[in-house]
């Protein structure tokens, strides 16, 4: 598909290697209720997992692909499901040969107290990198460069700092302060009135506030203009940026309508599908009552491996996605409870030079099709 509406063959698709099969949980998409008075049955994690992993097994039965090497993906929130239900398939008696997420969800642990400074801080520093608000040493540097100082600060000075709060020497305060400043782009000013802890929202609003722009949370390098909050002119006390008042996802809000759309019409002129009921494509919402969300992600996915160490998983990694940091990502997986076998050999990380979605950047999508093409390859080849 094509940002303006369109679509187009793709290249770079793993077609070549594997069916794809998408399907939406109840309540999204044209997935709906038969019976609505029983929708809730469906709205929690229990419910939500046992649906899908029923309908993989009843299409696997249908179209006589039982025997075939299945795999499971997913996508941002749907990294989650994917990981309960690879443990509901396994327990169930449907192997599951791999899984490939992108955009994972974390852990709890990596964005709980100040792990969530420490866990974000590499991604504040690659995308100040990209705007070039860097000294020019720095700016000069790759993106994989850049990337690697900031893990290595994030999880060694800043680490320190924060643990040790107010029982800081007044040099090692200085020095601290400093270094965030250098590595951000931030004022100093700034940094110390945020107790060297910094959020996304803040971040966004102070890097180029001069300019009277924001960052999209999805995609770093995508800028957008923001008005006056309200009352902020004539002396009304608002102010552009104050307390993280920019919610808006810029780089969302430009491709979201057109690639729905587009979507929809692909599904009913190419693909002549017809939908039920009020034939209304829930995309994100709308479809769904209140949700129950219960269990442990990543303890799904432990479990699925601990039944089944052959399985492998592939992770997507986008550099300038900063709904899913990448070292929030790189926190989970290294805390995620596999066997020191399954982490050495079945586990694959692909990174992009990318905001969320990487497949929407031409370069970045051939990068990722390689990879996933590679993955499947060698999980179906594994003994």
């Amino acid at each position: 598909m094509k940002p303006e509406g369109g679509w187009a063959e793709n290249p770079d698709t793993i077609l070549n290697q594997s069916d794809l099969v998408f399907v939406n949980p109840v309540g999204t998409g044209y997935s709906f209720p038969v019976q609505p008075a029983r929708a809730s049955i469906f709205w929690n994690t229990a419910g939500d997992i046992a649906s899908l992993g029923g309908f993989v097994r009843i299409y696997l039965d249908r179209n006589s692909r039982l025997s075939s090497p299945l795999f499971l993906a997913g996508e941002d929130a749907a990294t989650g499901r994917v990981g309960g239900l690879t443990a509901y398939l396994v327990e169930h008696l449907t192997p599951v040969r791999g899984v490939m997420l992108l955009s994972i969800a974390p852990s709890a642990d990596a964005i709980a107290g100040d792990t969530q400074y420490i866990t974000l801080l590499p991604s504040l520093v690659i995308s100040s990198w990209y705007h070039k608000k860097l000294s020019a040493d720095l700016n000069a540097l790759s993106a994989e460069a850049i990337a690697g100082q900031a893990r290595q600060f994030a999880s060694r000075e800043y680490l320190h700092a924060l643990y040790k709060g107010d029982r800081m020497t007044a040099a090692e305060q200085t020095k601290g302060i400093a270094d965030l400043a250098r590595l951000t782009g931030l004022s100093k000013a700034f940094i110390t009135n945020n107790d060297l802890r910094i959020s996304f929202e803040r971040y966004s609003a102070e890097l180029m506030r001069d300019q009277r722009e924001a960052l999209s949370k999805s995609d770093a390098r995508v800028t957008g203009y923001v008005p006056m909050a309200a009352g902020g002119r004539g002396g009304g006390g608002g102010g552009f940026g104050r307390g993280g008042q920019n919610s808006i996802d810029f780089n969302m809000s430009r491709i979201s309508g057109p690639f729905a759309t587009a979507y929809e019409e692909y599904l009913k002129r190419e693909l002549a599908f017809t939908p039920r009921k009020d034939g209304i494509f829930y995309l994100a919402s709308g479809g769904v009552g209140a949700f129950t969300s219960t269990g442990n992600d990543e303890t799904s996915l432990a479990a699925a491996f601990a039944r089944n160490p052959a399985m492998h998983l592939f992770v997507g990694v986008d550099l300038f996605d900063l709904s899913t940091p990448f070292y929030v990502t790189e926190y989970t997986l290294a805390h995620l409870d596999v066997s020191p076998d399954v982490r050495a050999h079945n586990i694959a990380v692909s990174q992009q030079e990318a905001g969320s979605m990487a497949y929407l950047d031409n370069k970045s999508l051939a990068k990722l099709q390689r990879d996933l093409g590679g993955f499947i390859t060698g999980a179906v080849g594994a003994k």
